[in-house]
């Protein structure tokens, strides 16, 4: 039945189909639930952010593959730690996901964790022959320390109210559990582990993939079919640096809007042997108003022993000649309106070459601190 937008508390968004038996459902309104009184918020009207919800479920008889990484930060948001549980229950097979913003449902204790079990049981019901096993992980952003209004979003899954999504990949490829995960796991730390917008790790972060195999050429639903990469390991070479080369892509998108962001930095390192750079907030400031003083601050977690076989470069993104600032370990004489024009461009470029140090090369991307980050965060709750 059509429903009034204007008198509905909901906000209504199309469903939409892509890849072979793949549905997302969303729906925008309020999900949170009462400020604690431990918390004060300055709003002249609800005193809320607006609210998000958005389910994917897969329409496949076929098997689904599903594969995770979550936070590293040790004090991990109920919906990560229900979403472990049900990957881990379940072999690595999921049919749904199931997320929200506007409430991160972090720092809430066991009501938290009730209330992340009730939204992943309310979306199993909606899939296809549904099982007793948990197929459904759940994701969640947005403010600390507030509990959902569950009943809300329980009312909201089980009317089948649609939208968009939020951290994940899907795929009709049929891959076998392990190697999916494997695969992200890969991607993750070539993409999403090597991107920061200010350095901080959030207790919800979670890239979730999904393949549910529909585009298997013999559609049986077997996982004989699946790629593996013991039983095809040139099918999953492919498969994995296809994925990576995809979630580098996302990775990157999200550095550069990043919030304030107003230049794209990319750090490309060479011969080195293991972790190789700080996130320094201060360079990122002096990038905001191309202070020429970044171009030779690049901040090592690794000590040098050879110093001198240490180069840095500034490359602009315009095509136009790259600037040494730093050969064989001595600072070169800057010519400072040049680099000012190369860290006054969108996009830069900081190459750095350790040299001696090893072999191996890894690309990070960030972004530049502006005045807009702290007004942003200042206001999130308003």
């Amino acid at each position: 039945m059509e429903r009034d937008s204007s008198t509905d508390p909901w906000e209504y968004l199309s469903s939409s189909i892509f890849h072979e038996g793949l549905q997302t459902i969303s729906i925008n309104g309020d999900l949170e639930g009462p400020t604690p009184s431990t918390i004060s918020v300055d709003n002249a009207t609800t005193g809320r952010a607006r609210s998000w919800l958005g389910i994917i479920l897969s329409t496949s008889s076929r098997p689904t593959s599903a594969a995770a990484c979550f936070t590293r930060n040790p004090f991990k948001a109920a919906p990560v730690v229900v979403s472990q549980d049900v990957l881990e229950r379940s072999g690595g097979r999921a049919r749904a996901v199931v997320i929200n913003s506007g409430c991160a449902n972090a720092r809430t204790g066991q009501q938290g964790l009730d209330d992340v079990w009730a939204m992943a049981k309310a979306t199993n019901s909606l899939l296809p022959a549904p099982s007793s096993q948990d197929e459904t992980p759940v994701m969640s952003t947005g403010v600390i320390g507030r509990t959902l209004s569950i009943s809300q979003v329980l009312a909201a899954i089980r009317s089948r109210l649609h939208a968009t999504l939020l951290g994940c990949i899907m795929t009709d490829a049929a891959v076998s559990p392990q190697s999916l995960t494997n695969a992200l796991t890969y991607a993750v730390d070539r993409s999403f582990n090597s991107i920061s917008v200010d350095g901080n790790m959030s207790t919800n972060d979670t890239i979730l993939l999904l393949a549910n195999g529909a585009a298997a050429s013999n559609g049986s639903g077997n996982y004989a079919d699946e790629i593996d990469e013991h039983r095809d390991p040139d099918a999953y070479s492919q498969f994995k640096e296809e994925l990576t080369a995809f979630a580098v892509d996302l990775a990157k998108l999200v550095a550069r809007d990043g919030e304030g962001a107003t230049k794209f930095i990319t750090y490309s390192v060479s011969n080195f042997y293991i972790s190789f750079c700080q996130d320094r907030v201060v360079w990122r400031g002096r990038q905001l108003g191309a202070d020429t003083r970044c171009a030779g601050s690049v901040s090592l977690t690794v000590p040098l022993d050879h110093p001198i076989t240490v180069n840095v470069s500034l490359i602009p993104s315009d095509g136009s000649s790259a600037l040494p600032v730093l050969v064989n370990g001595v600072p070169e004489a800057l010519n400072e309106e040049r680099a000012r024009e190369i860290l006054r461009l969108e996009d830069s470029e900081v190459c750095v070459d350790l040299g001696a140090l090893g072999t191996e090369e890894a690309t990070y991307w960030t972004c530049d601190f502006s005045y807009d980050y702290v007004r942003i965060n200042g206001d999130s709750r308003s």
